[in-house]
């Protein structure tokens, strides 16, 4: 993609922060659209499984390329260092970074652990919902296909009698 901007007037400085300011506004955009929470997974599952059958497996696709990032983005916190806003003796926020010990670090890993439990178990039942369904939709569609058969053979009986 090819970004071209064009300033009338005005020195470089003037043209550098109007380019910082986009760059800033459209990483912004992306990282907010891409960030999800535990919760919001689970309730995109719920969801899934409650609407129309037709549409389960494009929004399982969706939310398997959201839980994989999700659980990147955790991992990465885990092996990491911590940072959080502190407010310090002034009043002042200050960005304050910490290297998680081998324990924080385990309990961080136990909890992703404990999400992709809940998580696969959930999807688990969301599929397995899906397949039920589709076995039911095909069941009477094969009955009716059975039905219609015997009914024509019916027919083709009658002629012969």
């Amino acid at each position: 993609m090819k970004l071209t901007i064009k300033v009338s007037g005005g020195n470089v400085l003037n043209k550098f922060m109007i380019l910082l300011s986009l760059l800033i506004l459209s990483g912004n955009t992306w990282s907010q659209e891409n960030e999800v929470t535990e919760d919001e997974l689970f309730q995109r599952i719920k969801q899934a499984m409650q609407a129309d059958m037709n549409l389960f497996l494009d929004e399982m696709t969706k939310i398997d390329k959201l839980t994989e990032t999700y659980l990147q983005n955790r991992q990465d916190q885990c092996s990491g260092e911590f940072s959080s806003f502190v407010i310090n003796e002034k009043g002042e926020k200050v960005l304050k970074r910490k290297k998680l010990n081998r324990n924080e670090k385990n309990q961080c890993l136990l909890m992703v652990i404990e999400f992709r439990r809940k998580i696969t178990g959930l999807m688990f039942k969301a599929r397995k919902t899906y397949l039920q369904s589709l076995h039911l939709s095909q069941t009477k569609e094969l009955e009716a296909m059975e039905k219609k058969a015997l009914l024509e053979l019916e027919k083709l009986a009658k002629q012969y009698k």
